[in-house]
């Protein structure tokens, strides 16, 4: 029981690095360069972005520690917020409109969803740590555990190797950012030209 109990703690780990590598890696990207939408009205977007996500994290860390429920400080958050959070990363890419001040609106209001649920949720997630592992050897072997399982750090490196390598392809329109080797996961090697690997 305590091994599954460490193992379903980790996984909410992998979700969450994945999402928010892919969130931090993409988002711009998307909306910028295949929306369409105005980089300096993006560079603006974002700043706002980050005066809120400076303050929201001590805020939500406030909220958790003052809930009081039969299910606890954090629980109720993780488990409600859960689902909340995936359909507010699902709505960052399929906004409605196009129109540039629609798609700069929508933008905005999502990022500030989006970034208020993850911290709610990620914070009450991470605050169940010493809960879940009470004593200083659970803690060791949770946080292996929880790198194992929940190490997300794959998809923060595929995009980069994947000018460099080839092989096998991860079909992405036929460009070269789409080919990337087996071993980008693991490492590639930089391949310059008129040189052996």
């Amino acid at each position: 029981m305590r091994i599954l109990k460490f193992i379903s703690y980790s996984f909410g780990n992998f979700a969450n690095t994945i999402a928010y590598q892919v969130f931090g890696n993409r988002i711009n990207f998307y909306y910028v360069d295949v929306l369409g939408l105005n980089a300096s009205v993006a560079g603006i977007l974002w700043s706002i972005y980050g005066l809120w996500n400076a303050i929201n994290d001590p805020l939500m860390g406030q909220v958790s520690d003052r809930t009081r429920s039969k299910f606890g400080r954090r629980v109720p958050y993780v488990a409600f917020g859960a689902i909340p959070l995936g359909l507010s990363f699902f709505f960052l890419w399929t906004p409605p409109s196009q129109s540039p001040w629609q798609l700069a609106a929508y933008f905005l209001m999502i990022l500030f969803i989006f970034d208020t649920l993850y911290s709610l949720t990620i914070i009450a997630y991470n605050s169940l740590f010493p809960e879940v592992a009470p004593t200083p050897r659970d803690r060791i072997d949770l946080s292996a555990t929880r790198e194992i399982l929940g190490d997300g750090r794959p998809a923060g490196f595929v995009h980069p190797c994947a000018h460099h390598c080839r092989g096998s392809r991860l079909l992405h329109d036929g460009r070269d950012h789409g080919r990337v080797d087996r071993g980008g996961i693991f490492g590639c090697h930089d391949r310059r030209e008129g040189k052996a690997d």
